[in-house]
C-alpha cells in the first residue's frame, strides 16, 4: 500500500518517474523493518545485470548523433517530396517522418520535436489546422514505443524472457500498422478539407534529394535487419549504429563539430542514467509487490477470466490506464512479468503480450495527466495542457481503432 501512495503522490506533485519509483523504494525499506535492505540492493542490481540493456545508452548516444547529423532533415526533406503531390500528402510526410524517426531514435518526445520543428510549420502554411498539425504529431510521434530500436521493447524482453528479435519484428509490423491508420484519416481529412497539393518534384531535384537521404535510409535495415535475421544482438547493432552514423559525418555529412559532440555526449548521458534509475527501482519495486502477495493476487486474478478476449480488455484497460500516470518501460518492468504469465494460460504469447503493451505505452505518451508528448507540445505550437488535450479527443478514437487491430493481429497471427 505504501509504494503506491509514494507513487500517486509523487506523480500528483510533478516529479520525474526516476524520481517517483526510487522515492518509493526507499520509503518502503525506510519505514517498514520487515524488509531486508541488502535484498532491495540486489534486486536493483539485478535490474540492471543484463547484458542486452547495454543497447540502450548505445541507441540513445545514435539517436543522438542522427539529431545532430542531419539525418532527420534528409527524410523529412525526402518525404515531403515524394508524397507532396498526393492531396494530403504533407500529412503522410509527418507520418511517414515519425515512423523513421521513431526507427533511429527510439524516444517519443525526441520524435515529437524534431518532426515537429522540422514540419509542423509547414503543414499550417499548407492550410492544416494547427490544431490537426498538433494532434497529428502528438499521436504518431508516440511510435518511438513501438517501432524498434525501443527501450521498452529491449527492457521487456529482459524482464520477460522474450525473444527481443522477435519483439522488434512484430512491433514493426504492429507500428506499421498503427502508423497505416494514421495515414488514412489524414488522407480522408485532406480530402474532405480540399488542401491544396505541392507540384511533382523535378526528377533532378528527386534524384538530388534521394542521392542525399539514402545512406541514411539504411540505419534501420541496420538495426531491424540485424537484429530479426540473427546476424546482430541489439547491443551489436547498436554499436554498429554508432559507427555507421560517424562515418556517414567524416564522409559525406560534415555536419558534427566539438560542440555538437559535447551535447550528443551530455543528452546521452542523460537520459541513459535516468532510464538505468527507472529499471533498478522498478526491478526492486516489483519484488516489493512480489514479496507482499499482490503479484501472486493479481495472477489469480487475471487467471480467472471466461475468455482471453477479456483478459486482453482487461490487460490493455490495465495498461493504458497505468500509461497515464508511468512511462512504458516501468510498467513493463512492474507488470509485465505478471500479464506474460497470465497471457500463456490463455493460449497468448509472450511477444503478442510485448506488442500489443507497447501500442498501449505509445497510446500513453499522449494521454494526460502525465503523457510525456503532452509536456513537449509548445515547443512545436501547442498551448496549454486543457486546449492541447482537447485537440487530441479525435485522434484518441483513431487510437483506440489502430489498438483493436493490433490486438487482433497479435492474438491471431502471433
Amino acid at each position: 500500500m505504501l509504494p503506491a501512495l509514494v507513487l500517486l503522490f509523487g506523480v500528483a506533485i510533478g516529479l520525474p518517474v526516476f524520481l517517483v519509483l526510487l522515492a518509493a523504494v526507499l520509503s518502503s525499506t525506510l519505514l517498514d523493518p520487515s524488509i531486508p535492505d541488502l535484498v532491495i540492493i540486489q534486486r536493483a542490481f539485478a535490474g540492471l545485470d543484463s547484458f542486452p540493456l547495454m543497447a540502450i545508452p548505445l541507441f540513445v548516444l545514435g539517436g543522438e548523433l542522427m539529431v545532430q547529423t542531419g539525418v532527420a532533415a534528409r527524410i523529412m526533406k525526402l518525404a515531403t517530396l515524394v508524397f507532396g503531390h498526393i492531396r494530403g500528402g504533407l500529412a503522410l510526410a509527418v507520418v511517414g517522418g515519425c515512423t523513421f524517426f521513431s526507427s533511429i531514435s527510439g524516444s517519443a518526445p525526441a520524435t515529437v520535436l524534431t518532426v515537429g520543428k522540422l514540419s509542423g510549420k509547414s503543414l499550417v502554411d499548407a492550410g492544416y489546422s494547427r490544431n490537426f498539425m498538433l494532434g497529428l504529431l502528438l499521436s504518431c510521434g508516440g511510435l518511438g514505443i513501438v517501432i524498434p530500436p525501443s527501450i521498452f521493447l529491449i527492457v521487456f524482453g529482459v524482464v520477460t524472457g522474450t525473444s527481443i528479435a522477435q519483439l522488434f519484428y512484430w512491433s514493426l509490423l504492429a507500428g506499421l500498422l498503427f502508423a497505416g491508420v494514421f495515414a488514412v484519416c489524414a488522407i480522408i481529412y485532406a480530402r474532405m478539407r480540399d488542401f491544396p497539393v505541392l507540384p511533382r518534384p523535378v526528377r533532378a531535384e528527386f534524384v538530388r534529394v534521394l542521392r542525399d537521404a539514402l545512406p541514411s535510409l539504411l540505419i534501420p535495415l541496420l538495426v531491424i535487419g540485424g537484429v530479426s535475421s540473427g546476424v546482430t544482438t541489439p547491443t551489436e547493432a547498436g554499436v554498429t549504429v554508432i559507427a555507421y552514423v560517424l562515418l556517414l559525418d567524416a564522409f559525406l555529412y560534415h555536419e558534427l563539430d566539438r560542440s555538437k559532440l559535447v551535447r550528443v555526449f551530455r543528452d546521452g548521458a542523460l537520459t541513459t542514467a535516468k532510464v538505468m534509475i527507472i529499471l533498478s527501482a522498478a526491478a526492486a519495486l516489483s519484488w516489493l509487490i512480489t514479496a507482499s502477495g499482490v503479484a501472486a493476487g493479481l495472477d489469480q486474478w487475471f487467471g480467472g477470466f471466461e475468455s482471453k478476449w477479456t483478459f486482453l480488455l482487461v490487460a490493455n484497460l490495465v495498461f493504458l490506464v497505468g500509461g497515464m500516470f508511468l512511462d512504458a518501460t516501468s510498467l513493463g518492468v512492474i507488470v509485465g512479468p505478471l500479464l506474460v504469465a497470465a497471457g500463456m494460460q490463455y493460449g497468448i504469447s509472450p511477444v503478442a503480450i510485448g506488442v500489443i503493451l507497447g501500442v498501449n505505452g505509445a497510446i500513453g505518451m499522449y494521454t494526460p495527466p502525465f503523457g510525456l508528448n503532452l509536456f513537449v507540445a509548445p515547443e512545436v505550437g501547442g498551448g496549454s495542457l486543457e486546449s492541447t488535450v482537447r485537440t487530441l479527443i479525435p485522434f484518441y478514437w483513431v487510437s483506440l481503432l489502430a489498438l483493436v487491430l493490433v490486438n487482433a493481429m497479435a492474438v491471431l497471427v502471433i
